[in-house]
């Protein structure tokens, strides 16, 4: 994926992390520690044992790495309320999806933008591509997309996510936690890429 964002005049490509790029990750920053380190010492071996899928998203001209994030399969139990909201929008799918326990997922992990490329729009392309790459690939099922947002900068994080980009609060009961779980339906994105 190459595109131009909308603040930089360059051009961004969405790419796997392969293991020739830990060394660059080993000063990767961020500015969350917990994030810095799992890029620049963990990365690898989530990677080779399969926790996650991670990628890079860099000039596409210079090779420069300006943000990281991972993916993961995952699952949603929503509460009751939110099943019915979601059945009211998708009424010729509501029957199956009402029966349902659970929801496949994707869930994005460990997203981060190199501190210096901060509050330019980039976190919102890479969100953006794995919502349109997540429902246009037909390859497994995918319904939702989710974040475990952290809760510990003063709700920027999770501020970001709700309301940027539309992710929805799963729960009070993480109100406290040091992350929020949060979702995203796909159902609307679905409906406007043709099957």
């Amino acid at each position: 994926m190459a595109e131009k964002t909308r603040y930089l005049d360059i051009n961004l490509a969405i790419e796997r992390i392969e293991e020739s790029d830990l060394e660059s990750l080993s000063s990767f920053c961020c500015g969350v520690n917990q994030i810095d380190v799992f890029f620049q010492k963990e990365v690898g071996a989530c990677y080779k044992y399969r926790y996650v899928t991670p990628y890079k998203c860099v000039n596409a001209d210079t090779r420069e790495i300006i943000g990281a994030f991972t993916l993961a399969n995952d699952l949603v139990t929503l509460p009751q309320d939110e099943m019915e909201t979601i059945c009211d929008a998708i009424p010729e799918y509501a029957a199956i999806f009402a029966q349902q326990s659970s929801y496949p997922a994707i869930n994005i992990s460990h997203l981060a933008i190199r501190k210096d490329m901060q509050r330019k729009g980039i976190g919102q392309k890479i969100v953006n591509f794995v919502r349109i790459t997540y429902t246009a690939n037909r390859s497994a099922g995918c319904q939702f997309l989710t974040v475990d947002a952290l809760n510990e900068d003063g709700h920027r994080t999770v501020d970001f996510y709700t309301r940027k980009l539309g992710f929805i609060i799963l729960s009070l009961a993480d109100m406290y936690s040091p992350t929020r779980r949060l979702y995203m339906p796909l159902f609307e994105l679905a409906n406007e890429i043709a099957i």
